[in-house]
């Protein structure tokens, strides 16, 4: 599950609307999304060894570097909507992912 499960918003009644739909996803998807938080913990470890690493402009390395950690904040983002209930918001970013990928591929 997502490391953030408390809600930081003031106002009660939004906390309590997100925080039951939390409680759901919890219920109904809990294998599912630990099984993408374990892929995305699998790429970060991936990423790890390239933080920081000067990448030369114009380069299929740059390209893919920005593809990659664009990508990848992108899976991460939707999984964060996801854990709090918003599957169909979270939806909205596959053509991103998709977009990005087929970018990469050529």
């Amino acid at each position: 599950m997502s490391p953030m499960t408390k809600t930081p918003v003031r106002d009660q009644r939004i906390r309590e609307r997100i925080d039951e739909a939390i409680n759901e996803v919890e219920k109904e998807c809990a294998d599912q999304l630990q099984a993408c938080y374990e892929l995305l913990a699998f790429v970060l470890d991936l990423l790890e060894p390239w933080k920081g690493r000067e990448l030369e402009a114009n380069t299929a390395d740059a390209i893919l570097g920005a593809i990659l950690a664009r990508s990848t904040k992108t899976y991460w983002g939707s999984l964060e909507l996801i854990s709090r209930g918003f599957g169909e918001q979270a939806s909205m970013l596959n053509r991103s992912l998709f977009e990005d990928m087929a970018d990469a591929r050529k």
